[in-house]
């Protein structure tokens, strides 16, 4: 580093100058990508059905583009389900669950994959409490069937909402957990617990609302 000791004023100056730039390797610009997303998350295909999942990025600055076909995409295990360079998914050989992932920019996200060799289930039924107490959590869960005869527990799989998250809230997973009290004397509309998935046909999707009791 040069030092200049005849010119103070201008020694400050200098060191102002590298230091102010510096600086800008620890600003991130807007357009940086922070996360991405896939839509749908979960997805349930016959073996040789193909549907698609897209990519969305989101930059820091709040800003969203598709990158479906800029991502790389992945999957866990090819015999259960491929997928190609635009994130579109095809059902394997195999039936089961794969993950599907993409990578774009740094960032990733995945989804679900389930393969079924045979038809595909037309109902879904969530099963849970409807009456639920505070500081406790409940375990729901989402059965698929056809014709009220074959089952498919698709509880890891589908996309579990909270319409209202101050009140109760739900994991990916199905573990609701009860925030405050609704219905009643609360003043507070309860809220519903629904869980849905795509498929090749058309999607499957069911609710139920809860309420919630000190």
């Amino acid at each position: 580093m040069a030092r200049f000791l005849r010119n103070g004023v201008l020694l400050i100056v200098l060191i102002g100058t590298l230091a102010m730039g510096g600086c800008g390797d620890f600003f991130v610009s807007n357009n940086a990508i922070n996360s991405i997303t896939l839509s749908p998350s979960s997805v349930l295909l016959k073996t040789g059905d193909t549907i698609a999942i897209s990519a969305t990025a989101i930059t820091v600055g709040g800003t969203t583009s598709d990158v479906s076909s800029n991502a790389t995409w992945t999957t866990n295990d090819g015999t259960i389900a491929t997928v190609d360079n635009t994130g579109k998914v095809t059902g394997g050989a195999n039936g089961g669950a794969a993950t599907i992932t993409a990578k774009y920019s740094g960032q990733s996200s995945t989804a679900s994959a389930v393969v079924s060799t045979s038809a595909l289930p037309t109902v879904l039924t969530v099963n849970g409490n409807n009456l639920l107490n505070l500081g406790s959590t409940y375990q729901f869960t989402a059965v698929a069937s056809l014709n009220g005869q074959v089952s498919f527990n698709l509880t890891p799989f589908v996309t579990w909402i909270s319409s209202n998250t101050s009140l109760a809230t739900v994991s990916s997973t199905g573990l609701v957990t009860p925030i405050a009290a609704c219905g009643g004397f609360s003043g507070s509309s309860c809220p519903t617990i629904t869980a849905t998935m795509s498929t090749t046909s058309s999607p499957l999707q069911n609710d139920v609302t809860i309420q919630t009791i000190q």
